[in-house]
């Protein structure tokens, strides 16, 4: 078991899926630099030899609330995402909600 990772999957009643939380420390990178590499698609299309499509296919914008000056929100993004993986594994097909949060005033990600 390791400290600096953490994993939770949870399933949703009535259907075959599952629902994903992911918690993890770095400590050979700088967090902002981690956190954009996440988040840049067109990047990870590059490097990631994985990768066979990789879409941001919908958008919706967080509207920051004015007291919450401390904070960053990534809005929701729907991500189609289609990984290749090494045999004995197919192809993976993947649709899922993205959204991410910076919190300056607690230092959190």
């Amino acid at each position: 078991m390791r400290d600096d990772f953490k994993l939770w999957r949870k399933a949703v009643a009535n259907t075959s899926l599952y629902q994903y939380k992911v918690f993890g420390t770095f400590n050979d990178i700088p967090a902002r630099s981690f956190y954009k590499v996440q988040m840049d698609t067109e990047y990870r299309k590059r490097w990631d030899k994985l990768v066979i499509k990789l879409d941001i296919i919908e958008r919706e914008p967080f509207v920051t609330d004015r007291d919450q000056l401390n904070s960053e929100d990534s809005g929701n993004e729907v991500l189609h995402w289609i990984m290749k993986y090494p045999y004995p594994m197919n192809t993976r097909d993947y649709v899922y909600l993205r959204r991410s949060r910076i919190d300056m005033k607690e230092n959190l990600m």
